[in-house]
């Protein structure tokens, strides 16, 4: 339990970083993440991802400290799913990102869903 916990600290602190990034220079994302088409990457939709990973910053802080909670750890989950979601089509599907570009999402979100299978909950 308490890896998990530890491990959703970590993964709330990298993207509490990405949100850093995202609202003050959106081109760090372009160049890091979307590097295979930045130019697709602009303000608002530095601050679209800025917003939505803040939601999903709290969510790990919220659940790494009410662990025991079945709807937030849902919640928490589904957004792991969403991301990993996200990302696989962004370098599957839209061919925007390469594999360095998408993989710390990657595998940020697989170890969350390796922790799922845990049956912690």
């Amino acid at each position: 339990m308490k890896a998990l916990q530890g491990w959703l600290y970590f993964a709330g602190a990298l993207r509490l970083f990405a949100v850093t990034q995202s609202f003050t220079n959106p081109s760090i994302i372009a160049e890091r993440v979307y590097d295979l088409q930045p130019e697709l990457v602009h303000g608002m939709y530095g601050r679209l991802f800025g917003a939505w990973t803040s939601i999903t910053v709290l969510l790990c802080f919220l659940c790494a400290r009410n662990i025991h909670s079945r709807p937030i750890y849902q919640a928490t989950l589904g957004s792991f799913f969403v991301a990993l979601g996200h990302f696989a089509s962004e370098y599957f599907v839209f061919k925007t990102c390469s594999i360095a570009g998408a993989g710390s999402p990657f595998v940020v979100a697989s170890k969350i869903l390796w922790n799922r299978s845990l049956k912690i909950l």
